[in-house]
């Protein structure tokens, strides 16, 4: 599911105010996904990961206790503070391009990480190709994006906006990871923005998949997220819920009138 017009990502990224770390419940999320990386992919010193839309470095912070090699790459001018936190950032957006210049530059990375911003993407198709020039051979890729299924089912309009071009299911995201000879090895449902899910995915036989990347697909099938009804439906409650607060807004406007009266 996505918008059907995308706002020029230069006038949306370039000057960008929003700082992850002024964020503590994100801050907190970040650390736990960087301490859960290291121990699943055993990453050890002088390793090198690289995370997409770094921001001011809040992320790649929490990999410099364990002297791993970190690269952000990021647009905006968050990136000043990251920047001046000596947190090594290409001022760039990630593409096809950015990607082979950091591999022919530093190497291939084996952590890829892209929190928040995988579903802004409007040249999807060169992001993807940028991640497979970029990986190494046994990396993985990792996605935080909302989830769907707790934004329909949460009546979640108000995440509906410009930055966010995508709103995607694991059976989607399935989809487009094949198109690049790669697959999900592992799902998990986190809690961070109303909802969303944390997409682990890497080339085709690289890593075994876990049960949860068949088990989400599944429910997905069953509830019906794979075919347009629900969807539909999500536009009527949606309209329902104007109205509703529409006659709520009217009726405290009338009581206002008569108390003035």
């Amino acid at each position: 599911m996505q918008l059907g017009y995308a706002v020029d990502h230069e006038i949306l990224f370039r000057d960008y105010v929003y700082n992850t770390g002024t964020n503590n419940a994100l801050r907190a999320n970040l650390k736990e996904l960087v301490d859960e990386i290291i121990t699943a992919y055993s990453l050890k010193k002088d390793d090198f990961v690289v995370d997409i839309g770094s921001n001011d470095g809040t992320l790649l912070e929490n990999y410099a206790p364990h002297g791993i090699r970190v690269l952000g790459i990021d647009p905006s001018s968050a990136t000043n503070l990251a920047i001046e936190k000596g947190v090594p950032t290409d001022v760039t957006f990630f593409n096809e391009s950015a990607a082979r210049t950091v591999a022919e530059r530093d190497g291939k990375p084996r952590i890829i990480t892209a929190t928040n911003v995988f579903a802004h993407v409007e040249e999807l198709d060169s992001f993807m190709r940028g991640i497979a020039a970029l990986l190494a051979p046994d990396g993985v890729f990792i996605s935080e994006s909302g989830y769907v299924v707790d934004m329909i089912e949460g009546m979640q309009y108000d995440s509906i906006y410009h930055e966010h071009l995508r709103y995607y299911s694991v059976t989607s995201l399935a989809v487009l990871f094949e198109r690049f000879q790669m697959e999900i090895i592992n799902v998990e449902r986190i809690r961070s923005h109303g909802g969303s899910i944390r997409v682990y995915a890497a080339r085709k036989g690289a890593h075994p998949a876990s049960p949860s990347v068949q088990k989400l697909i599944s429910m997905e099938k069953q509830k019906g997220y794979t075919a347009l009804p629900v969807y539909t439906k999500f536009a009527k409650d949606i309209s329902k819920t104007k109205f509703v607060l529409l006659d709520i807004i009217f009726g405290l406007k009338k009581k206002k009138r008569h108390r003035s009266d």
